[in-house]
């Protein structure tokens, strides 16, 4: 696995580097705590390779820029077990859940989404309560996306609202890329029920960064070599309340760590200055059955050594 960034200097390592956890090979870049305070607790061994990179927690910040580099991207994303979801994303994590806000591709186009999984399904009077946004429009030919990801309170309800603008190619008369569709998601729940607030009424929270490759069955993550190949996230800033926008580099990242890290082909990770986050996922491993088969052969091994004392 090829990965590139900034080694620290003004910030104390704390458990980096590669590791396996129930099997599953993860290699954390950065951390302000040890792993079983913060990363452990929001590992996904069975959502397929991926990584995240995440803000400090706080009230600093209230919205994220950046670019879905798709130029270059190359996805297979359909196996015999039921498919998976090529994901650019990011999400908005505060006190009492958290919401994916992106764009993401099954095979059949680009399109936004938000997933919201603290939601009880049962509860009918949240307006967006689904796992997937309802919006249908799907862009085959988008090479570049603008985002812009706003977490506020607002109108009694506390919000993530995600505006996207998606072009094709450049038009020969301007070299412009040509504006192919713009789409906004709100998702919202009554104040309180997402956010935690600061001294001024300002929501808490972590902005989250990642990209992904995610089997849409629960046992959907198998070595089906489907593969999500050079996808970036380019232009990452994040807005201060009190000095406007800041690129969001090693100064502005408290946790960033890869899982499956053997299904991880390539990853940069923008900790520089105006740099890019770029991911080549392949699932060609499967840990899961080779967990299974781990499992089995210790089963047999404790087998073998019941039925040897048995015989003394």
């Amino acid at each position: 696995m090829l990965v590139s960034f900034l080694p620290l200097s003004t910030v104390e390592a704390v458990d980096e580097g590669p590791r396996s956890e129930d099997g599953i090979g993860i290699y954390v870049y950065k951390s302000i705590a040890k792993f079983e305070k913060h990363i452990k607790g929001f590992l996904e061994p069975n959502a397929g390779a991926h990584y995240y990179v995440q803000t400090k927690y706080s009230s600093d910040y209230w919205n994220a820029i950046g670019i879905m580099d798709l130029r270059r991207i190359r996805i297979k994303v359909d196996n015999d077990v039921g498919n998976r979801a090529a994901i650019l994303s990011l999400n908005v994590l505060a006190n009492k859940g958290g919401v994916d806000i992106g764009v993401q591709n099954k095979g059949d186009g680009w399109f936004a989404y938000f997933y919201a999984p603290f939601l009880d399904k049962s509860d009918e009077s949240y307006p967006y309560n689904q796992d997937y946004s309802r919006n249908d429009a799907k862009y085959r030919s988008a090479k570049v996306v603008r985002f812009s990801i706003d977490a506020k309170i607002q109108g009694g309800n506390d919000t993530v609202t995600g505006y996207f603008r998606f072009y094709g190619k450049k038009s020969r008369r301007t070299k412009k890329r040509r504006l192919i569709g713009k789409e906004k998601l709100q998702f919202y729940v009554p104040e309180g029920e997402l956010y935690s607030v600061d001294g001024n009424g300002h929501p808490i929270l972590r902005f989250t960064r990642f990209m992904s490759l995610v089997p849409l069955l629960p046992d959907g993550d198998v070595a089906d070599y489907t593969y999500m190949r050079n996808a970036r996230l380019t232009g990452l800033q994040l807005y201060h309340r009190r000095h406007g926008y800041q690129v969001w580099n090693m100064d502005r990242i408290d946790f960033a760590w890869s899982v499956q890290t053997a299904n991880i082909r390539g990853l940069q990770i923008a900790f520089r200055d105006k740099g890019i986050d770029r991911v080549s996922l392949y699932h060609s491993y499967d840990y899961h059955r080779q967990n299974m088969r781990a499992h089995e052969r210790g089963h047999a091994r404790r087998l073998d050594a019941n039925e040897s004392s048995l015989l003394l």
